[in-house]
């Protein structure tokens, strides 16, 4: 008997048949945003039953990829619930970005408010949310729950003090770190649970710089950090009709950090194809089956089409039918791509030492 098999046999014995295991691996699972380009970067969407930090700005589309996600999630049969405590949730807006109002299990603050007044309660305060979404959490039910925002918790002990008392330290901090053990220890990758949060100014420390509310716990136990970013407004005939925004993957405990994704928004909720294309093309280094990049020429199934990438870019809009199929051919060819990095992982983490001892002897015969 090997001595891992004698540890594994020892621990076994205590704690029960096959309690520790040797090259287990886990399932990845993913709520696509539908935003070909920002699934992507985000290794296939926001993971499914982990902790999710989408932050940034006012009005860069944090909240609009999570009901985007829940929207999508809906029509495959999952449960997404929504609590906002910013009192912003617009159900036309929700709708537009494929919401099903009807079934989304929604608390907005008005509703919050009469509850916490029952109680005998000043206001809405963090604990009362955090107790919220523990209890969500233990129904098992819940596929996708979503916060809006951490920026809006505030305790009991600041709704209780007068303005010129001085209320307790790090607050809401103290509350999440305590808060997120808990669902950390209940949830065991059931839920996908998704923080909104803003960013702010980091008065005071050397070199100034940005940071988010609520302290270090939410970075922590992120399995996912996505920085969403406001770029230039876009613009028809002098009135503002969209955004361009930047989506940045800044930590990841379940694919490739860092990765980065480009899109245009519109106000009507519609989204640019055609700059998700271009953006994941680039990205991917493949543009479609059919085309071919040689120097400056671009050429599709051997014809000649463009002599520059502009030139390209206008033919491709010019060329709809040609577009949607290398449109869907590029979804699919990055669809493919992560999931054969995922099998690639998997395999490595399941061989055992002697398989890959003898990879290494026939690489050097």
């Amino acid at each position: 008997m090997s001595k891992i098999d004698s540890i594994l046999n020892k621990l076994n014995k205590k704690y029960g048949k096959e309690v520790v295991k040797m090259g287990l691996t886990i399932e990845k699972k993913w709520w696509p945003t539908g935003i070909a380009n920002v699934d992507w970067s985000l290794g296939g969407g926001l993971f499914q039953g982990g902790f999710v930090e989408l932050y940034g700005p006012p009005s860069s589309g944090k909240s609009t990829l999570a009901l985007k996600a829940q929207g999508l999630a809906q029509k495959s049969g999952a449960v997404c619930a929504y609590i906002d405590v910013e009192d912003a949730f617009d159900p036309e807006w929700a709708k537009k970005n494929g919401v099903d109002i009807d079934s989304l299990i929604l608390m907005n603050k008005q509703q919050i408010n009469e509850v916490v007044k029952e109680k005998g309660e000043k206001g809405i305060n963090a604990e009362f949310i955090l107790q919220l979404m523990i209890d969500l959490i233990d129904t098992k039910g819940i596929d996708i729950l979503v916060l809006d925002s951490i920026a809006c918790l505030t305790p009991k002990d600041e709704l209780e003090k007068e303005m010129e008392e001085e209320a307790r330290m790090a607050g809401v901090a103290k509350l999440l770190n305590r808060a997120l053990r808990v669902m950390n220890s209940k949830n065991q990758r059931a839920a996908t649970i998704v923080f909104i949060n803003q960013i702010r100014d980091n008065v005071g420390s050397y070199g100034g710089g940005t940071t988010t509310p609520g302290g270090k716990a939410v970075k922590f136990y992120a399995f996912q950090r996505i920085n969403v970013k406001r770029g230039k407004n876009i613009t028809k005939k002098e009135v503002v009709v969209g955004y361009n925004a930047n989506v940045i993957l800044e930590k990841s405990k379940v694919s490739i950090p860092y990765r980065s994704a480009e899109f245009a928004m519109y106000n009507d909720s519609s989204i640019d194809r055609f700059e998700v294309y271009w953006n994941l093309a680039q990205n991917l280094n493949n543009f479609g089956k059919g085309i071919e990049i040689k120097g400056r020429t671009y050429s599709y199934n051997g014809e000649v089409v463009a002599k520059s990438q502009d030139e390209f870019r206008e033919w491709l809009q010019k060329n709809s039918i040609v577009f949607d199929i290398l449109e869907k051919d590029l979804i699919a060819s990055a669809s493919q791509t992560q999931v054969q990095s995922e099998k690639v992982e998997i395999d490595i983490i399941d061989k055992k030492e002697s398989d890959i001892v003898e990879e290494i002897k026939k690489d050097k015969e």
